[in-house]
């Protein structure tokens, strides 16, 4: 089991997410492209989503194909849970948003559980800022207007003083790493993303 010091807290990365999702879940081709390990093609370059620096296609004693770094360095993808789960949401948003996914739920920190509305989403970006100053988000759902639909922060604890501008929630890497097609918000003080009260999505309702 990997560990890392943040904040200067050690944290765990858990040898279970490592064996289900790989050090490195998936690859940027040459046009920038998502590919999976199993999708990859000898003599073809390939970068970390993280540090955009080259990888390569190893297979291990048990003939799993997964990525690699061509040489070692300080990626956080390879220490830190928050930008495993990073990497690993945007894969499953980015198949979600393709309709080759469960759907995608968010859940208030008091249970209410809604479907995101896949409809009204145009692109998914990583390490978006909405406006100079203003915090960054993992990911971003940008929306048909190319606005800020959704903006996705992983905290190890919720924020003392929770955004309000924008339509944003906080996850636990932990949680998002157990089941991706369920974000938990974090937050006790915050409401809910804005378009919630509009969708009228609540998932009990439906059943």
């Amino acid at each position: 089991m990997k560990r890392i010091r943040k904040g200067g807290l050690l944290l765990k990365i858990r040898a279970y997410h490592r064996n289900k999702y790989g050090t490195i879940p998936y690859a940027l081709n040459i046009n920038k492209r998502i590919t999976l390990p199993e999708q990859a093609q000898p003599y073809q370059k390939y970068i970390c989503p993280q540090c955009k620096h080259r990888l390569v296609i190893r297979k291990s004693k048990l003939g799993k194909v997964y990525f690699a770094h061509y040489q070692k360095g300080n990626c956080t993808i390879s220490r830190s849970s928050k930008m495993l789960a990073k990497h690993v949401l945007r894969l499953k948003l980015e198949e979600w948003l393709k309709g080759k996914s469960p759907p995608i739920e968010i859940k208030s920190f008091l249970g209410a559980r809604y479907f995101l509305p896949r409809e009204e989403i145009k692109e998914i970006i990583v390490d978006f800022q909405p406006e100079i100053h203003s915090p960054t988000s993992h990911i971003a759902l940008i929306d048909k207007n190319n606005f800020l639909f959704l903006g996705i922060e992983f905290r190890d604890k919720e924020r003392k003083r929770p955004i309000k501008k924008f339509s944003w929630i906080e996850l636990d890497p932990e949680e998002t790493l157990k089941n991706p097609y369920l974000l938990s918000s974090l937050s006790t003080k915050s409401s809910l993303p804005y378009f919630i009260n509009h969708v009228q999505l609540d998932l009990f309702d439906q059943e």
